[in-house]
């Protein structure tokens, strides 16, 4: 099933990198339009979520997510046989002058952020600013035709990508880290090791602890960006570090990333992927787990 996945994956990439980008996005927001009239039981659990995430009217926004998450998609996939110039064309980017000075302190730079708007653009806006070389931490997609487009997609843009779970991933983050570079990491995914549950958008996400570790014991910068699209169909990138001042535990480390993160959404919860089980309940306490 995954090779027939994987077939039709990288068949559809190539037919959308020869559409014009505004193209593939209508096709992209009529997909997820679609999706989202047959989203069965799909459908009431993220109204349920953007209720309480205070979101005023969770059945509108419900359809708004499909269809921003189609967008995305569809953007994404067009990106992997285009240019870097390409994917950039039109993009805006804010902040870059907060990334710059974390650079400064010569201790590396953790880039945090989540499945909102289209996030590759965002280590992709950065590498091309030559600041200092950016990686990235992927998972194994289990679909290796589609995969290795990424992975060449990222190379052109001068990105290495860290698969996680692979031996060693961890040491050549580390050392990523304490050399300089960019690592930038999903910090909104529910992940295997170890984690912690975090308030988030009204319900909790489990947190993976690796990454806020990795900037204690680094002394690396903590950058949040996120990637916000606009009405016109366009995007806006924006970077800002976080005052991590005075913390020395990646569990601290964690709840101020995901406040953060929470703050940024929440006037734009429809550009987060409310699609995929990324949440669960907040019983009010910081569990941690080691699996």
């Amino acid at each position: 099933m995954n090779r027939i996945l994987d077939t039709v994956a990288v068949t559809a990439v190539g037919a959308l990198s020869r559409l014009p980008r505004s193209f593939a996005l209508r096709l992209g927001r009529w997909f997820g339009a679609v999706a989202h009239r047959v989203g069965g039981r799909k459908n009431p659990r993220i109204q349920t979520n953007l209720a309480r995430a205070g979101v005023n009217d969770p059945a509108h926004t419900t359809g708004d997510a499909w269809r921003h998450m189609g967008q995305t998609m569809f953007e994404m996939f067009w990106m992997l046989d285009r240019s870097p110039d390409e994917a950039l064309q039109g993009v805006r980017i804010h902040g870059m002058d907060q990334v710059r000075k974390a650079a400064e302190k010569g201790k590396g730079i953790l880039l945090v952020t989540a499945h909102a708007g289209n996030w590759d653009l965002m280590s992709m806006a950065l590498s091309r600013e030559d600041i200092a070389p950016v990686a990235v931490i992927a998972r194994n997609l289990r679909t290796p035709g589609l995969e290795r487009k990424q992975i060449q997609c990222r190379e052109r843009a001068g990105i290495r990508t860290l698969v996680r779970g692979e031996a060693g991933a961890g040491i050549t983050a580390y050392r990523w880290l304490t050399r300089g570079g960019v690592l930038g990491v999903m910090m909104d995914r529910l992940s295997a090791g170890r984690r912690i549950s975090v308030p988030f958008l009204g319900n909790a996400t489990r947190m993976p602890l690796g990454p806020p570790e990795l900037a204690c014991r680094s002394g690396a910068a903590v950058v949040l960006g996120l990637s916000e699209r606009t009405a016109d169909g366009g995007t806006v990138v924006r970077y800002r570090e976080l005052n991590t001042t005075g913390i020395s535990s990646a569990v601290e480390m964690a709840k101020t990333i995901a406040a953060a993160l929470d703050q940024e959404l929440r006037p734009r919860p429809e550009q987060w992927f409310w699609i995929y089980r990324r949440q669960t309940e907040w019983t009010g306490e910081y569990t941690q787990t080691d699996k």
